[in-house]
């Protein structure tokens, strides 16, 4: 991919202003509007206020007199409590992923847990505009931060700050922006390694997050091996000013990646022992009426409450198969009133794909998109499977199967960065425009239904 350094230098430009006033104006109309618990009909939201106001007290676990008094409380406000399971006699634990609580908790010491999200905004555009515009230029830059903040699921999930799915989706978006940073050959020499350990921070964030994001985290170690070891890539003066000791650096950087990945996943580990005594093992792993989601329990569901059966009804690879066709047929209608512009992300993605040879990025993307998907497919994971089925979730519910899909946003934007930056005009800033105007209008009509 051809690198531009003309328009991605220190200078301040009109496009750096418009793309604070893109990100301060979601800001707005995300907090702006009243925050209500209830609105996502979900149960999840109030165990993650329960375990951040928990951790915030240094406290683990839970007695099972805690716990009935907590479950009465949420219960006279309009909620449930499900995400606790039994971990040892009169001893209750946060069943899912620690990192959003965490992150929570540590905000609330400052009395505003919004900033979790808020500050992750912030991270997050600070690392696609520069990406964007040394790929691209400074105005594919601008369109690229606001396909990020302005697509109806992120406004969404920038509000709804007591769940996880921000966070699910921008850890992963930064961490393999660094990565693309990395590859660009971005940054003097002696930033390389600083540049590599926040990615690896943030990938092992996005585990510590949601424990889903693991295989994507393979991922993205395999892709910095690639960039490591791989003869043919060996930046040279004429590309990169990363240093010509390549061989001799890349096990510090190698390094680097390594420690930002080992002292995010450590936290994890601690607080594993901590609430489960054990630090390998996982709230999930723990009795649960969820248990029959997964295709490793005792008895795993034939079929989910909205009348969709899962594959194991029949049993066979031919079963597989027609579930892999249900869902994406199931998909098309959440998924398209979370982005909107999802069709014109594909052709952009083809587009890329028919670039010979294929470009290091697309190779990565491809992959990401595999790595979120395959999780969530229906084949070991019914949950999603019982989401899609509901017909309240196929209209204005479908935050809640779109938001497993959210940590794709980086491939849905990289895609649609190519596809603008190959159109004549100012086509481009009409069609986002208009969209930017549409998801504003869409986010505000889900919140009233």
């Amino acid at each position: 991919m051809k690198i531009s350094t003309s328009e991605s230098g220190a200078r301040i430009s009109s496009y750096h202003f418009a793309a604070v006033g893109v990100f301060l104006l979601a800001l707005l109309l995300t907090l702006l509007v009243p925050y209500e618990q209830g609105g996502l009909r979900m149960p999840e939201p109030w165990s993650y206020e329960l375990a951040a106001e928990k951790f915030a007290q240094g406290e683990w676990v839970l007695s099972t007199e805690e716990l009935a008094a907590a479950r009465t409380s949420i219960r006279l406000r309009g909620g449930q409590l499900t995400q606790y399971v039994e971990v040892a006699p009169d001893q209750w634990a946060f069943r899912q992923s620690p990192g959003h609580p965490l992150t929570l908790a540590l905000f609330g010491k400052v009395g505003w847990p919004r900033l979790a999200n808020i500050s992750l905004a912030v991270m997050a555009v600070l690392v696609l505009f520069p990406l964007l515009a040394t790929h691209y230029s400074e105005k594919i830059a601008l369109l690229g931060v606001t396909l990020l903040l302005w697509s109806p699921l992120s406004l969404l999930a920038l509000h709804y700050y007591q769940m996880d799915t921000f966070a699910g989706g921008m850890w992963p978006l930064i961490a393999g922006g660094l990565l693309l940073w990395y590859e660009a050959g971005i940054g003097r020499k002696r930033y390389a390694p600083l540049f590599l350990f926040a990615s690896g921070v943030a990938t092992g964030w996005s585990v510590v997050v949601r424990q889903t994001s693991g295989l994507l985290a393979v991922v993205l170690v395999g892709f910095l091996l690639w960039l490591l070891f791989a003869r043919r890539y060996r930046p040279t003066s004429a590309t990169s000013d990363l240093p010509t000791t390549w061989d001799s650096n890349k096990w510090i950087h190698l390094a680097a990646f390594g420690l930002g990945i080992l002292l995010a996943v450590s936290i994890l580990l601690m607080y594993n022992q901590l609430a489960y005594g054990w630090p390998f093992t996982s709230g999930y792993l723990f009795p649960s009426p969820y248990n029959q989601h997964n295709l490793w329990s005792d008895d795993p569901v034939t079929a989910v409450p909205g009348g969709v059966e899962t594959w194991l009804a029949g049993g066979t690879v031919g079963d597989i198969f027609m579930t892999l066709l249900v869902h994406l047929r199931l998909w098309l209608r959440p998924a398209t009133f979370a982005w909107p512009l999802w069709p014109l992300a594909l052709l952009g993605l083809v587009q890329l794909c028919r670039q010979r040879p294929v470009k290091r990025p697309t190779w990565l993307m491809l992959f990401w998109l595999l790595a979120i998907y395959l999780p969530f497919a229906g084949v070991i994971f019914f949950g999603v499977t019982r989401a899609l089925a509901e017909p309240y979730d196929q209209g204005w519910g479908y935050f809640i199967p779109a938001r497993y899909l959210y940590p794709l946003m980086l491939p849905f934007v990289w895609a649609l960065a190519y596809l603008f930056s190959r159109w004549p005009g100012r086509g481009s800033y009409l069609l986002v425009g208009f969209y930017a105007l549409g998801s504003a209008g869409l986010f505000l009509a889900t919140l009233s239904h």
